[in-house]
């Protein structure tokens, strides 16, 4: 995300703050000594610390506030050689304690053994430090892991009691498959006005109806060229890939559970959600080719989706922490907030969230359930409070609130 303030160092600095909008600051640190060459790079023109000096300067605070960034930080090293080298150059005594005691919560006892033992035999007295307040994040036996990989793990494990406290139970009974996916249909009109409008798309009851009725018509002076009726008729032919989805899920067939049939089924329902702006000429047919290739930046938001080249790592993990939870609410909510976080398309994130929460919700007994255009400030202001704060508990809450309103609904219209 936007950091809430960059740290200049220079030896003309004052050791001042300057205020910008949103909270964010610079701070101009008088810092005498250059950095050695070795451990600058330039990034889209300016020189920053490469990645181990930065960990090797970063205060003992900082291993308690920021656990997870110097956890994925750390984890996206295969060993220690590259910390240890810049440790013994700069002399950093108490942070190759702290460095050592991170491997060790890690469950990379022989990378911290390494560290201490070199250190001393370079002449170092080093004491290893506990610097992580919580448990580490498990990730499996591979010594090297994508820092998004470590994140969106961590998030799960962090987060996940909090969205169970914040959701209704399930039912106690998972109704018949013919009557869920019935109750799907009748969603759909103002399924797809909602979150097509959540996206600015400016489609009406009438015009969704009309596709859905095949009574859309390419060619016509309505219809033609529209966007918006693009945008109506991909939701349309997404919509039925989805529940295709669900319908194996809900009859329980090899391979058709929820974690492998989202991973298998998803990318086609992207494809359907833009085969027909592709077939109009509004977007281009490599853009169906799968994940983004490139930067996508979230209007309005401090959050900055991680780069391209790390985004299958990042959905794999979400598929996988899905397959290992045990509850089809938490992950729902979770699997939402991380499709929108990594932002793996260029478009078409947000639906293809809702339709990811739904798929799982429906999995666990929960109806199908349409977040309102009218609550979108609130909704983004969640999502944003998720990602940039950490906090998932206003997201979760909202959804629990939208799934209680539903099954009373459903309720309601059955008596």
């Amino acid at each position: 995300m936007v950091p809430a303030q960059v740290i200049i160092h220079s030896p003309k600095a004052s050791n001042n703050a300057l205020e910008l909008p949103f909270g964010a600051s610079l701070f101009d640190l008088n810092d005498a000594s250059a950095p050695n060459a070795r451990n600058l790079a330039v990034v889209d023109g300016l020189r920053v610390l490469r990645q181990e000096p930065a960990l090797v300067r970063l205060p003992e605070s900082c291993f308690r506030t920021l656990q997870l960034e110097v956890e994925a930080t750390i984890r996206s090293f295969g060993d220690e050689a590259p910390l240890l080298r810049v440790l013994l150059t700069e002399g950093r005594v108490a942070a190759a304690g702290r460095i050592a005691g991170a491997f060790r919560q890690m469950d990379r006892s022989a990378e911290a053994d390494s560290i201490l033992r070199t250190m001393r035999d370079a002449g170092f007295d080093v004491r290893e430090a506990t610097p992580f307040q919580r448990p580490t994040t498990p990730v499996g036996s591979s010594p090297r892991t994508s820092p998004l990989a470590t994140r969106v793990q961590g998030f799960w494990e962090i987060q996940r009691e909090s969205v169970r406290d914040s959701l209704p139970p399930p039912p106690d009974r998972r109704a018949a498959a013919v009557d869920i996916l019935a109750s799907i249909e009748e969603r759909y009109t103002a399924d797809a006005y909602h979150s097509l409008s959540m996206e600015g798309y400016q489609v009406s009851p009438e015009l969704i109806e009309r596709v859905r009725s095949g009574q859309w018509n390419p060619a016509g002076p309505e219809d033609r060229d529209r966007r918006d009726a693009m945008a109506a008729r991909g939701y349309w032919l997404a919509f039925q890939a989805v529940k295709k989805s669900v319908k194996r899920i809900l009859a329980g067939s090899a391979g058709s559970a929820p974690a492998e049939t989202l991973r298998a089924d998803h990318g086609q329902w992207y494809r359907a959600l833009f085969q027909p702006s592709v077939a109009a000429g509004i977007i281009a047919p490599s853009d169906l080719a799968g994940y983004r290739n490139g930067p996508v930046y979230i209007k309005g938001s401090r959050h900055v989706p991680p780069r391209h080249d790390s985004v299958a790592h990042g959905m794999e993990t979400v598929w996988r922490s899905v397959a290992a939870e045990s509850e089809a609410g938490v992950s729902a909510v979770l699997s939402h907030w991380l499709v929108g976080y990594i932002h793996p398309y260029n478009d078409g994130n947000g639906r293809m969230a809702r339709f990811v929460m739904n798929v799982l919700l429906v999995s666990g007994g929960y109806p199908w359930t349409v977040i309102p255009v009218d609550r979108r400030d609130e909704y983004m202001a969640a999502l944003e409070a998720a990602s940039c704060e950490g906090d998932i508990v206003p997201l979760a809450q909202l959804v629990g609130e939208f799934l209680v309103g539903t099954a009373v609904a459903g309720l309601k219209a059955r008596r």
